[in-house]
């Protein structure tokens, strides 16, 4: 059964339509005027508008203009009753929302009809909204499902890139990394600084003081070496207490600064419960030159050479190598 709201000024016309449509089994609603009519609409489920335009408190057209400013109230299908011929009153009805005619007197087969045709049109309006809020919810929980996923893959991604105790980056990720940085430098002819850190007699204090305080001195020595490097500087742990950092862009002079930065930092901080001073490292620093290019592994040898040459200078030093390290030789 449909409820229809039947707003006409005239309650012998509004009986004689109830007539009309009694064998159908309607709910009938009624309403004087515009104002009444709206406060039904408010108050009751309503599955069509059967309105008459003429009318004293509030005509049917400014009815229309406030039904439909109600988002709740825009599917309620209208269907208006009018002695007018006139098509720019009609259009004007049209435009703030009446979805169909029946001119009066009221033909009583066209009023059937037009109503069963509108209620049929609302109730296919109706399934669709819920088809389409139905699917809104199915995009919504889907579109959760795969955000999470995606949270959780690049949470392992990061996970399978990154040092366990010191957080800095792998070899894993330095490789995926480094290998695209070394064809972009050679396409745009531009250097590339790889250094390569060690911290001095590392195995010593694992030995005279515990692998916690070694811990301690590994993460507190990798804090100190990224607040010395740029935003686009990679830094990772190679092994043990060897790290590698690699800075795009910059020249050997340049990678020359950051790593004597490094060092000094390192030397002037105190790390875990040591003395200032207590913990030194090592540096070597190796150019990727494009217009003599290196692979990674021989850009990465270069720079353990150079880290070499600074351990056996007394440690606590910088060295660069400018001599490049082939392979193939």
């Amino acid at each position: 059964m449909h409820t229809i709201l039947l707003v006409e000024d005239e309650w012998m016309y509004r009986n004689a339509v109830k007539r009309a449509l009694k064998d159908e089994g309607h709910h009938f609603l009624e309403a004087d005027g515009g104002r009444k009519a709206l406060e039904m609409v408010g108050s009751n489920a309503v599955d069509l508008v059967l309105l008459d335009l003429v009318m004293p408190d509030m005509d049917g057209f400014a009815f229309l203009k406030e039904l439909r400013l109600n988002a709740d109230w825009q599917r309620i299908p209208v269907c208006v009753m009018t002695a007018w011929a006139d098509g720019a009153k009609r259009r004007k009805a049209i435009d703030l929302g009446a979805d169909d005619f029946v001119g009066k007197p009221v033909d009583n087969i066209e009023l059937e009809t037009r109503i069963k045709s509108l209620l049929r049109l609302s109730q296919y309006q109706q399934q669709l909204s819920d088809l389409n809020a139905e699917l809104e919810a199915k995009v919504k929980e889907r579109t959760h499902y795969l955000q999470a996923a995606l949270e959780e893959l690049e949470q392992a991604w990061e996970q399978s890139t990154r040092d366990a105790l010191t957080g800095v980056f792998n070899r894993r990720f330095m490789w995926e990394w480094l290998l695209p940085q070394l064809q972009q430098a050679a396409r745009e002819q531009i250097p590339l600084v790889c250094l390569m850190m060690d911290i001095d007699g590392f195995k010593q204090i694992n030995d005279s003081y515990g692998h916690d305080m070694g811990d301690e001195v590994l993460t507190g020595f990798t804090q100190i070496a990224v607040k010395c490097l740029r935003g686009s500087d990679i830094i990772v742990r190679y092994g043990g207490d060897e790290f590698v950092v690699l800075l795009p862009k910059c020249n050997l002079e340049g990678g020359r600064a950051v790593a004597e930065r490094v060092r000094e930092s390192v030397v002037s901080s105190q790390l875990s419960s040591l003395k200032i001073g207590g913990v030194t490292c090592s540096i070597g620093v190796a150019l990727y030159d494009p217009k003599d290019p290196l692979t990674g592994t021989e850009l990465l040898k270069q720079a353990d050479r150079a880290l070499y040459e600074a351990k056996n200078a007394g440690r606590n030093c910088v060295a660069v190598s400018e001599r490049p390290i082939r392979d193939d030789k």
